[in-house]
């Protein structure tokens, strides 16, 4: 069955709530760098899992008024739309009297619904904002350390691009897309965890009590840890992972990686930051797109209502009104829409899944 625009503009929002709130639930537990007088790179980096872990607290506070801004406007106008029904015998055609049950009914909490709409946009956008400002002081701070020989640039880059291609192995392996209602399919949030350590050879005088025995070349001293989730729809039956291609992706960031100075491999690591940082808050940006177009939504509605109501005071008899002819129509999309809401609020979530990734350890841990 199709959805209509309102089902599907309602049911992209409640995902992209879900899935930054899976970001936000992963960086409450973020770890801050390690050894924490380190390079410059790392202490940037520090700034901003400071960042993301302020913004993952303020969300918190927030997500259960930001889900009531979201779902109740529906429930409560398509309430309204039954109210008006169960006087319409009453109202007979009088134009007047139509005009003015709609003010009073249906407007008066169009008004609400669109304020509320703005009201969750404008606390999204705050939350966007404290992530954009260390994103951007990070990058500059990685572009100041780039300002080095042209090979230590490119050497940085490409172990950059191995650990994003092990997070991308990662993501596939979070089964199909989860993009609306599915009663065969059921919702996996999963708390992927990547271990970030530096290569040290054996007698460094940098090497930390803490660091592990990860070959007989090298150390493995942890710098940093970043959680992320993964959505996936899995048949109820079913959830099962492919491990070879994380299992290649991360033999090959650790062959690489073990050959890299140590400012190299700093500089790296600050860059996965990066791209960690830009996935949340493109997250959160989706949220907000999807907000923006149930405001629109929203404000649709009311153009459409206050439209009618112009033209009922206008003396148009109200059985020659194309709306109120087809009032039937407008009460079955509206009982469509709470149903979803009711659905969405009824959705069975796994969250209880986590792996943990160790790419110099050569080690993957799932629970």
């Amino acid at each position: 069955m199709m959805s209509s625009p309102g089902q599907q503009n309602l049911v992209d929002a409640y995902i992209s709530f879900l899935a930054f709130d899976g970001y936000a639930s992963a960086l409450t537990d973020l770890s801050r760098p390690h050894p924490p007088h380190s390079s410059p790179s790392l202490q940037a980096v520090s700034e901003v899992t400071n960042a993301l872990i302020e913004t993952a607290q303020q969300w918190t506070s927030l997500k259960a008024t930001l889900a009531s801004q979201m779902l109740r406007p529906f429930i409560t106008y398509s309430t309204c739309v039954a109210g008006v029904d169960a006087v319409r015998a009453a109202l007979a055609h009088d134009p007047g009297q139509w005009a003015a049950v709609l003010e009073q009914v249906l407007v008066s909490q169009l008004d609400e619904a669109c304020s509320q709409a703005v009201e969750y946009q404008r606390r999204t956008q705050q939350l966007s904002h404290l992530i954009t400002g260390p994103l951007e002081r990070l990058a500059g701070s990685i572009a100041d350390a780039l300002q080095t020989s042209q090979a230590q640039r490119e050497q940085a880059h490409e172990l950059a691009q191995k650990y994003q291609q092990l997070e991308d192995a990662l993501r596939a392996s979070g089964g199909e897309p989860f993009t609306g209602l599915d009663p065969d399919r059921h919702l996996i949030i999963e708390r992927v965890s990547m271990v970030y350590r530096r290569a040290l050879q054996h007698g460094d005088s940098s090497v930390e009590s803490d660091s592990e025995i990860a070959d007989t070349n090298f150390l493995a001293e942890p710098v940093l840890e970043l959680t992320f989730p993964l959505l996936g729809a899995w048949p109820a039956e079913e959830h099962k992972r492919d491990l070879a291609a994380i299992t290649q992706s991360m033999q090959a960031v650790r062959e690489l990686q073990s050959r890299q100075s140590i400012p190299v491999q700093e500089l790296a690591i600050a860059s996965a930051v990066v791209a960690h940082m830009q996935n949340a808050k493109r997250c959160l940006i989706q949220l907000l797109d999807c907000q923006q177009a149930l405001g629109h939504f929203w404000s649709e509605q009311r153009t459409t209502v206050k439209q009618v109501i112009q033209t009922l005071q206008a003396g148009i008899d109200a059985s020659n009104h194309l709306y109120l002819a087809n009032f039937t129509a407008v009460i079955n999309s509206w009982s469509a829409l709470e149903a979803t809401v009711n659905e969405l609020m009824s959705w069975k979530i796994d969250r209880s899944r986590a792996v943990r990734v160790d790419p110099l350890n050569d080690a993957v841990t799932e629970h």
